[in-house]
């Protein structure tokens, strides 16, 4: 077995564990943000070994073994996360391509935390409930669901077999009530706990509540239809909806959502700074750990000098966070009551904490930026990373261990290196090293390869030259850095000739 083998199987084997934890015994020990970096490197192995690992997007955990197991019909799979608006404008972006339609409705809804379930109707009579398991096999809980305040046992009018998906959890008031004594990290657990008892009674003295959102064996052809269905056949239906076709609408809805979350007070316990590849200190606060909703959190975003100036943030106060997107905690307040005297205000460092250059402030920005885009260690290996992502060229098998690896042995210095790679690997025995085999090697090649030839539009150009850092303008001036020019450029090679402006060609612009 390769040394890329035994690193997938090691995933793979990290990733059940964690489905167990979170989906069966409801104990999650790392972050959702943790759990999808695990997911990313195992795709990123097997993809250079189609021919042996199929891809297979699995989720939940096995069925628990001391409930039957239940196979749904159809797969009850997990939703893509989404952590900003440009994510948002991808996913409507994406929609939009598949359906060949440039005006579409998108309904929005909160997405509960609970316990994913299915229950399934023959001639309007409930006859089975499951949980989503690993999505193909579940474990049955009809009888605990059936103990659930206000669930539907018998459906008006409804003839052959309907299947309805929804979630179960506890309210956050309810929580209260019922975790006197901490028995419950979160609701999530508490309510994945009161559903999977073998005792039908002790689910029943449980507060658990539901919502219903999908419905499978119906003629609705829209998720408002099928919603509007479901609460005519009398299940609880989310009524915090709305229906858009912009982005800006999918936006408004989610800012409205989230000014309603809660906030928890925390302390914080210092200032670290990580550089990034555009050189902008970024300062994120080292917080005690604490358990929020289920997951330990240690630090939390400053964004930048001034964010942390209006707050007057200072080493050793107790704030409020939240979590952006679930994710990335963020100070949103703190408590200047409880510092102690003399506190000294946050000094901003001099240096760049990566390579020691002197940093400065560009006028106009909040951010503070190292000036040595192209001698800082820690910029260019960002960099490096970003450009072989897969928001930028997308090149499989060279993740940020292996920009790592090859930029310290001086393989890999320079964007224009990658390319150039097969050609030094010629005199660098590469084989052995850090995991690397013949057929892994090859495998990276190729994939470099793949990418030197990529075929792109215009408006793809420019979507990768932004990734890069670039501003695009279809206007040249003097201030212009490079024209990009094809087989027939027109006025503008012309005019960049006259200004003095560097002209690159199709190759050039790909190196």
């Amino acid at each position: 077995m390769t040394n890329l083998e035994k690193m997938r199987e090691k995933l793979q084997d990290q990733i059940n564990y964690h489905n167990v934890l979170y989906h069966q015994k409801n104990k999650p020990e790392i972050s959702d943000a943790e759990y999808d970096e695990l997911k990313k490197k195992l795709a990123e192995i097997e993809a250079q070994f189609p021919e042996i690992y199929a891809t297979q997007d699995s989720v939940g955990a096995p069925p628990d073994e001391r409930f039957s197991k239940v196979e749904h019909q159809e797969p009850m799979l997990s939703l893509e996360n989404a952590y900003d608006e440009q994510d948002v404008e991808k996913f409507l972006s994406k929609i939009k391509r598949f359906l060949i339609e440039d005006k579409i409705e998108i309904l929005c809804e909160p997405k509960i935390d609970g316990l994913s379930f299915s229950a399934i109707y023959e001639d309007g009579r409930f006859v089975k409930a499951a949980t989503r398991g690993d999505g193909f096999l579940g474990e049955d809980v009809t009888h605990n669901v059936a103990t659930i305040k206000g669930f539907p046992k018998f459906l008006q009018g409804v003839q052959g077999r309907l299947e309805v998906r929804g979630e179960i959890y506890i309210s956050n008031s309810d929580f209260l009530k019922l975790n006197e004594n901490d028995e419950f990290a979160n609701p999530r657990n508490a309510a994945a706990g009161s559903l999977k008892q073998l005792d039908a009674n002790i689910t029943a003295s449980r507060p658990l509540r539901y919502f219903a959102y999908s419905l499978i064996g119906g003629a609705e052809k829209s998720q408002s239809e099928i919603l509007n269905k479901l609460e005519a056949l009398g299940f609880c239906v989310n009524e915090h909806q709305s229906l858009t076709s912009s982005l800006d609408g999918m936006l408004k809805f989610y800012n409205e959502v989230y000014n309603c979350r809660y906030n928890l007070d925390y302390d914080i316990d210092g200032i670290v700074y990580k550089v990034g590849r555009t050189g902008v200190l970024t300062p994120v606060a080292d917080l005690v750990p604490v358990n929020i909703g289920g997951v330990l959190v240690s630090r939390a975003s400053l964004h930048n000098q001034d964010e942390i100036k209006r707050k007057d943030i200072r080493e050793g106060d107790i704030v409020t966070i939240k979590r952006a997107g679930d994710v990335i905690p963020q100070i949103v307040e703190v408590s200047r009551d409880s510092r102690l005297p003399n506190t000294p205000e946050f000094v901003f460092p001099g240096v760049c904490p990566e390579c020691g250059s002197k940093v400065r402030q560009v006028e106009g920005e909040a951010a503070v930026r190292c000036p040595e885009e192209f001698a800082c260690k820690a910029q260019i290996i960002e960099k490096l990373k970003h450009f072989v992502s897969k928001d930028a060229f997308d090149i499989v098998g060279l993740g940020d261990k292996q920009i790592e690896f090859f930029y310290d042995l001086d393989l890999i210095k320079q964007i224009h290196d990658i390319f150039t790679l097969e050609e030094k690997l010629d005199e660098f025995n590469l084989e052995g090293q850090s995991g690397w085999g013949e057929k892994s090697i090859a495998n990276l090649l190729n994939s470099i390869q793949s990418r030197r030839l990529l075929a792109m539009s215009r408006g793809e150009a420019k979507v990768r030259a932004k990734t890069l850092g670039a501003k695009v303008s279809s206007h040249l001036s003097a201030k212009t850095d490079y024209l990009i020019a094809g087989e027939k450029p027109g006025s503008k090679y012309k005019k960049a000739v006259e200004l003095g402006v560097e002209i690159l060609d199709e190759d050039q612009w790909h190196k």
